[in-house]
């Protein structure tokens, strides 16, 4: 098993329906060779989120899928390239609701 670095816990970044919003400014930097767990308990009453992360390419990296209320779910990724990289909630019309937002991953 990969030791993973501190737990960026997703929730806790959340202001909005249990998702996040890129106005909640969210920052983060990652160095690249790192590998982090990313956890999300999805706090609202009838929807579902999921929390996907594009790479610099803007192809999808990893993702926690659709977290139905109430349940807590987590992904592991490793960041092997420095870069601008992103997190969009794919369910419905919540990236353009503000559900998205960005961090860096800077060079080992």
């Amino acid at each position: 098993m990969t030791n993973t670095g501190p737990a960026i816990v997703v929730d806790k970044l959340c202001k909005h329906y249990g998702a996040f919003k890129a106005v909640d400014n969210i920052s983060f930097t990652v160095k690249a060779g790192e590998t982090i767990e990313f956890a999300m308990t999805n706090t609202a009453t009838d929807t579902q989120h999921e929390f996907e992360v594009l790479g610099p390419d803007g192809k999808a990296l990893g993702e926690i899928g659709p977290t139905d209320p109430g349940q807590t779910a987590t992904v592991v990724l490793s960041f092997d390239k420095a870069g601008s990289y992103t997190f969009v909630c794919g369910i419905s019309d919540h990236e353009a609701m503000g559900m998205k937002g960005s961090f860096t991953v800077t060079s080992a």
